[in-house]
């Protein structure tokens, strides 16, 4: 659940601050490497969000390689790309369409550190 009081504008740190503190309640931690990436769906006018996703991200010598397992039963994915900026598409397809179930914004986070917000395809 996120604090009544988020708005918008703060709803990253927000969405941060909350998993962060069940982390640390629940002792968990993350490694230097592979980067954990956690997708994460609000309902902001509810005030709560749900974790739907995980992968792994792996630097390379030039670039990145991100691995995961796409829907219920598979397949393994993986995406080979230099920019990380390059998972936003990939994450943003993943998401349209999650509206209709009161999603109102998504986010992903790289282990503890970074939580960036996942921007929809154009159609």
């Amino acid at each position: 659940m996120l604090p009544e009081s988020t708005t918008e504008k703060e709803l990253s740190r927000k969405v941060m601050e909350v998993l962060k503190t069940s982390w640390g309640r629940q002792r968990m931690s993350f490694p230097q490497q592979p980067e954990v990436v956690l997708c994460h769906q609000i309902n902001l006018p509810q005030h709560w969000f749900v974790t739907v996703h995980a992968g792994l991200l792996f630097p390379r010598e030039r670039g990145y390689t991100y691995i995961e397992k796409a829907g219920r039963s598979g397949p393994f994915v993986r995406l080979d790309f230099d920019d990380r900026a390059s998972l936003q598409p990939w994450f943003g397809g993943m998401f349209r369409g999650a509206e209709k179930f009161g999603y109102t914004h998504h986010f992903a986070t790289f282990n503890d550190a970074k939580i960036e917000k996942v921007e929809f395809l154009k159609k």
